[in-house]
């Protein structure tokens, strides 16, 4: 320090200690707001399909993440080993008692002496089989058109060809149904169907034949889909989600509605309580399971469920991000909450209602826990606004405590997005939610798919089949 600037009085030397703290509270102000901005900045960064509601198809590469453990899983470790444990008995194909053909591996000739074995009788020592499918070929089957001319009055009769024209060439409903099928359910676009049944089937068809087909499929599913809306909505629980859709470049959404034996798709321009109103108007007798998203919360149910596993991402990221103790305790809590409610199922019906009553009260001491940070007070917000939704699964043997059925059911969208890209028209996106709850449905039934369609595009109500899970 230079001696002559050395404060020539206490009060100076005073002065500038007090001149020098202020600075040092002004900087370690600075430093906590910057803390905070990285911090921030990292919890975004580090927010994946993991961490947060966002898509896998939103993460970071692995070498770019901040990630702590970019591959994490909700799911806790077992402590086993991966693959096959010890003592596991393996499994294979059982062989059948009724093969479709029968080839005899037998020998001619002795290979000992020589001797002829064709007129000899053999006996079965060994069997093996071996499963394919057949040569895939299409077949024509002509229908020709009969003339019967009556001996007696000379009337001519004729036979009914089976769609009244003659000298055209139709498509099968089997190859139908195929279209429907691999449009549907497998998201492949009008070219990609177009070449897949000329490079496999050697038929060549149009895309406003495989528009047509859809077409008439969907007018004729349109009542079949309305019964299994009633059929999601008799039902003990149900779940719902939704997620953006393109219809003509435009952003629309896609909702579903879904619970064990049936799926219900709408696409609607609202992601609000409006669509909710359109295609949910009534109130629900059950227990509505969804995320916080606030048309679902605002959904008529007699009661809701809020999703554990939204909540847990949260936790999970600021577990990871800001070693938080309030979440440490609440992802354990939610993940106790799930083995203990299988648990009591098994008791009886007083311990039972101990034990829920017995977490509600937890719940109660947790939501006064003291938090720290902005992440916390807003996460414990948002749980005490929804407390009655949490633990409602633990009164019902059956209820989901997630809504990860539903987050698949609407997964189908994202990739028919990837795929085939958006709709062209609005029509075209009512007809693909029809066809897909139609097949999802008759999925969940244990249906024969293909089967299922068949019958659909010759009119017939396949909703006769469906069963209730009540």
């Amino acid at each position: 320090m230079d001696v002559n600037k050395l404060p020539n009085s206490i009060d100076e030397l005073k002065k500038i200690i007090i001149d020098q703290q202020k600075t040092i509270l002004e900087l370690q102000a600075i430093i906590l707001d910057l803390q905070a901005i990285i911090l921030d900045l990292k919890s975004r960064l580090n927010k994946n399909s993991d961490t947060s509601s966002k898509p896998p198809s939103m993460d970071y590469p692995k070498k770019e993440s901040i990630s702590i453990n970019k591959n994490r899983s909700l799911r806790e470790k077992s402590g086993k080993k991966s693959g096959g444990q010890k003592g596991h008995i393996g499994k294979t194909r059982s062989i059948t008692n009724t093969p479709d053909e029968i080839v005899n591996c037998q020998t001619q000739e002795c290979s000992n002496c020589g001797s002829c074995l064709i007129d000899t009788i053999g006996k079965t020592t060994a069997k093996e089989q071996i499963i394919d499918i057949a040569q895939i070929k299409s077949t024509i089957t002509q229908y020709n058109e009969i003339t019967k001319e009556c001996p007696n009055c000379k009337t001519k009769n004729k036979g009914i060809l089976p769609n009244g024209q003659s000298n055209i060439i139709r498509i099968g409903e089997n190859i139908k149904s195929f279209v429907v099928y691999l449009n549907i359910k497998h998201h492949l676009p009008y070219k990609r169907l177009k070449m897949i049944l000329n490079d496999i089937l050697n038929i060549s068809i149009s895309e406003g034949t495989i528009d047509k087909i859809l077409a008439k499929a969907s007018k004729n599913g349109f009542s079949i889909s309305k019964k299994i809306k009633n059929l999601v909505n008799t039902t003990e629980y149900r779940g719902s989600d939704e997620t953006g859709v393109i219809i003509n470049g435009k952003n629309n959404w896609e909702w579903v509605w879904q619970n064990e034996k049936a799926t219900y798709y709408a696409i609607n321009k609202s992601r609000g309580f409006a669509t909710v109103e359109k295609e949910m108007p009534e109130e629900y007798q059950g227990v509505h399971v969804a995320d916080c998203w606030n048309a679902q919360n605002n959904t008529k149910s007699t009661e809701h469920q809020l999703c554990h596993e939204h909540i847990k991402r949260d936790f999970k990221n600021l577990i990871e991000m800001e070693k938080s103790p309030f979440a440490y305790k609440f992802y354990r809590f939610f993940c106790r909450s799930h083995k203990a409610r299988d648990i009591l199922w098994k008791m009886s019906e007083e311990i039972r209602e101990k034990g829920i009553l017995w977490h509600k009260r937890e719940l109660e001491k947790l939501l006064l826990m003291p938090t720290r940070t902005k992440k916390e007070k807003t996460l414990q917000k948002r749980i005490i606004k929804h407390k009655d939704k949490i633990l409602t699964f633990m009164r019902y043997k059956n209820v989901p405590p997630n809504n990860n059925t539903s987050e698949q059911a609407i997964r189908q969208s994202k990739i028919k997005m990837k795929i085939s890209g958006g709709f062209r028209s609005q029509s075209g996106a009512d007809n693909y939610a029809i066809l897909l709850s139609i097949i999802e449905t008759c999925r969940k039934q244990k249906m024969d798919v293909l089967e299922s369609i068949r019958e659909l595009l010759q009119g017939i109500d396949i909703s006769n089949q469906f069963i209730s899970v009540r």
